[in-house]
């Protein structure tokens, strides 16, 4: 107390009096005595003013303002992608991944696993739309008498029964 008057102290709001020392890419966050500097959002090119997309003085390279806030661009959908053969584009936040198809397919694929196939590999079968292997030895291709026939991805293949050798011949 001075002079009858009660005295307390007050927090300083370093953000607002602009003596925190927060980077770039970082913001200004008063606490009680103190303050924190908050990462900015990712789809921020460096400088915010806050927390979230719609703080950001720029967007980064994959982020469209858009809206009143940086926004990722789908790079899949709007067919800006390079992928090769062999693979499709999966959009990922500022930007997009080429993902292999699955084993499955052949001439391509859109999407993953065997429903994303633009066409089936031999050996497999379109079934309630996905690519299915086929089990090859149900039309018994083997010779029954001397070999079994066993399933493989994609394919099988006649092993000699017990007591019987491969040879060439035939």
């Amino acid at each position: 107390e001075r002079g009858g008057a009660k005295l307390i102290c007050k927090d300083i709001n370093e953000c607002e009096e602009d003596t925190d020392t927060c980077n770039d890419t970082t913001y200004c966050k008063n606490t009680p005595g103190s303050y924190r500097c908050n990462a900015c959002d990712k789809s921020c090119l460096e400088r915010c003013t806050g927390p979230g997309s719609s703080k950001c003085e720029e967007c980064a390279s994959g982020y469209l303002w858009t809206n009143g806030r940086c926004k990722d661009i789908d790079e899949c959908a709007e067919n800006t992608f390079e992928c090769r053969d062999g693979t499709f584009c999966e959009n990922t936040q500022g930007s997009y991944t080429c993902v292999a198809c699955h084993i499955s397919c052949v001439k391509g694929c859109t999407g993953r696993g065997g429903e994303g196939c633009v066409e089936c590999k031999e050996g497999y079968s379109r079934e309630n739309g996905t690519c299915t292997d086929i089990d090859e030895c149900k039309s018994d291709p083997c010779s029954s008498e001397t070999e079994t026939c066993e399933n493989l991805i994609g394919t099988y293949v006649c092993r000699c029964k017990k007591g019987y050798v491969r040879e060439r011949g035939g």
